[in-house]
């Protein structure tokens, strides 16, 4: 996590070659990546901090389910980035993603496709994604 600058989402995967290193004394004895892969995780399995430096275990826990844990890896890595894209969109209006609403998805899918709203527009292909894996997480979510 040394590139977190505490500007928006951080979005990581989890890399068993490369040892995560403990922050303070307390957690310089736990074995990150051991404890993630006995919770389900697997080389490769996105993970989310939040701005404040943070992890949201909601969030995170969502790449454990079956279903998305089954998914390729390189569709894992798709989703996970459209849901970043997605959290820090949400983050500069200060919505938490569990309070959005149809009218905030309108909003975001406007300024993901809109040249004159957005540096970071899509094609609609692109814009379909998003929208896909926001899909699954929040009918995920919802159970």
């Amino acid at each position: 996590m040394d590139q977190y600058l505490g500007r928006g989402w951080f979005l990581d995967f989890y890399d068993a070659r490369d040892r995560l290193v403990a922050v303070d004394r307390a957690a310089a004895s736990v074995d990150v990546f051991a404890m993630a892969c006995g919770n389900g995780a697997k080389d490769g399995t996105p993970f989310f901090v939040r701005p404040d430096g943070r992890a949201d275990n909601r969030i995170n826990l969502f790449w454990r389910d079956p279903g998305v844990r089954g998914l390729a890896l390189d569709s894992q890595r798709r989703y996970a980035y459209s849901i970043r894209v997605w959290l820090n969109f949400l983050d500069t209006r200060g919505i938490s993603w569990d309070r959005a609403n149809r009218g905030v998805l309108a909003a975001f899918k406007e300024w993901r496709m809109s040249a004159e709203a957005s540096s970071l527009h899509v094609e609609a292909s692109s814009c379909s994604v998003d929208l896909s894996a926001l899909n699954r997480f929040y009918t995920w979510a919802e159970m």
